[in-house]
């Protein structure tokens, strides 16, 4: 049996509007205040849930403790996610060259509201590895190549180069 390495809490609530539906998170939970990551087989992962994913400084931070897999659980819904999901999640793998695994809900909540699917795995060069439906539930089987991780780290040295501007 395993055991639990890490807890992570969310940082960024969800308090929108969204198509005449107020969703306000902060009604029911209390916000995380820092990074977390955990060691699995020798790789750091870091952990993000949901909204998070709009906040890429969050993201950075974790590519500068090293961190080669963020975990992105989330509920994203049908509204939001089919104009943000997947550019976003790219994005993130994108600019911190790491695998990014965002599981998301499927189907509608006990609110009424519904969940855009579509869970996916992205390598550090911003590839589909692996993505799931919109409406069915699924597990998703990728390979991670951490040869390809350390090739574009190396070759593409992105995260050696961050200026700052106007601290």
């Amino acid at each position: 049996m395993g055991q639990i390495k890490s807890l992570y809490r969310k940082i960024h609530l969800f308090d929108v509007n969204i198509e005449n539906s107020a969703i306000k998170e902060s009604s029911r939970f209390e916000p995380g205040s820092t990074t977390v990551t955990a060691e699995l087989n020798g790789h750091q992962m870091g952990f993000s849930i949901c909204y998070d994913l709009r906040f890429p400084e969050l993201y950075r931070k974790y590519a500068q403790k090293g961190v080669e897999i963020i975990c992105v659980p989330s509920s994203f819904t049908a509204t939001t996610g089919k104009a943000h999901w997947e550019i976003l999640l790219r994005a993130r793998a994108i600019e911190n060259c790491c695998f990014i695994l965002a599981p998301n809900q499927v189907g509608i909540d006990g609110d009424g509201v519904e969940s855009y699917g579509n869970s996916i795995a992205i390598n550090p060069w911003g590839k589909i590895i692996g993505q799931g439906h919109h409406s069915n539930e699924e597990i998703i089987y990728c390979e991670l190549d951490f040869e390809l991780l350390k090739n574009v780290r190396n070759d593409f040295p992105a995260l050696k180069h961050i200026t700052l501007i106007d601290k």
